[in-house]
């Protein structure tokens, strides 16, 4: 993922997301808690088939009550780098802390819960989505998104669920063939 600060109608400096400096990550944040948007040009294949590597995407801080399964967002887990990834499943604990599941839609797993605290921001908008040829901007905030990306994380996490339950069911009947054969 290449990140950017500039204005909304000027084209994003490049900087890959591994190799983002202490600093460079500080910057984001503190962009990001100060209420301004941020633009960066996604690059990695983790969101792949919706996001291809060269989409333009706008961050900004929602508050923890508007962030919905579905919603593609931008977080940090301490000492690692900032990652972008689709809200499949969201928990809120008895004191009122919330927590994210999120997952790459290209990949098998899910990753570990994010907290509120580590989320720095939504995804608002896609510039130039070559999954989409011919659509220039994606409003992801807009009624009819909304459903869709809900709809998606909703697949992603039947998916991930039998994807586990097969891979479950798979260890078994190979050691249940193994200890048949060892008899």
């Amino acid at each position: 993922m290449k990140n950017s600060y500039r204005s909304s109608d000027a084209h994003p400096v490049a900087v890959t997301a591994a190799g983002l400096s202490r600093e460079m990550v500080e910057l984001i944040e503190d962009i990001l808690a100060g209420g301004l948007k941020l633009r960066i040009r996604a690059t990695g294949k983790s969101m792949t088939p919706f996001l291809r590597g060269c989409e333009i995407l706008t961050i900004k801080k929602s508050p923890d009550c508007s962030l919905r399964k579905g919603d593609l967002i931008f977080s940090r887990k301490p000492g690692c780098h900032p990652v972008l990834h689709r809200i499949i499943d969201i928990q809120q604990s008895g004191d009122g802390r919330i927590y994210c599941r999120t997952k790459g839609d290209a990949l098998d797993a899910a990753d570990e819960p994010v907290t509120g605290a580590e989320i720095l921001g939504k995804v608002c908008r896609i510039e130039d989505s070559a999954a989409m040829p011919g659509l220039k901007q994606i409003d992801l905030e807009s009624h009819f998104w909304g459903n869709a990306n809900y709809a998606y994380a909703f697949f992603l996490r039947v998916m991930s669920r039998s994807r586990s339950l097969a891979s479950g069911a798979l260890i078994y009947f190979r050691e249940m063939s193994g200890a048949r054969e060892g008899s």
